[in-house]
Order: C-alpha cells, then structure tokens, then sequence
C-alpha cells in the first residue's frame, strides 16, 4: 500500500501535514515562511519616513524601504497604531 500526504489548513497562517502509510498516522508541522519585513530596523524607517512626510503615499515608503506594500500597511496599523484619518 502506498502513501498518501494530505495538506489541512487548520486556520489562516496553520498548515498540517498529514502522512497516512498503512493505517499509520503521522502528524507533523509544516515550517513557514518567517516574517522577516516586520523587523525594528523596518518599523523605525517605516516610522520615520511616515512622522517625516505626511502626505507620503504607502507605495512611495515602501519602494524606499524596500519591502512590500502589504509589510508597510501592517507595520503602520498594526505596529505604530497609525490609521487613515480622511480619504
């Protein structure tokens, strides 16, 4: 009998890796790819560029920065607390 490898997301970001051989079960985590745009040195550019320039627009500090969009709007909600006031 062969092996059969089964793929669960448990919930966003929780992957589960499912090996079943013979009636045997084996469960072992799958390894992530670690957040690596979220680091001090990050949100303390983020942060200046951000407190600098108001009317910095998100895509301009990232390309500065040099990580993602994503990884710039998550350092300034999420890490700085700072939120769009107006449109």
């Amino acid at each position: 009998m062969g092996t059969v490898t089964l793929l669960i997301q448990l919930s966003p970001g929780a992957l589960l890796n499912l090996n079943v051989a013979e009636h045997h079960l084996k469960m072992t985590p799958i390894a992530r790819r670690p957040v690596e745009a979220t680091t001090a040195d990050c949100c303390h550019a983020v942060e200046n560029l951000a407190t600098g320039d108001r009317r910095l627009k998100v895509l301009e500090i990232a390309t500065e920065v040099g990580i993602s969009y994503g990884s710039v709007l998550n350092i300034l909600h999420e890490h700085l607390g700072l939120s769009k006031v107006c449109a």
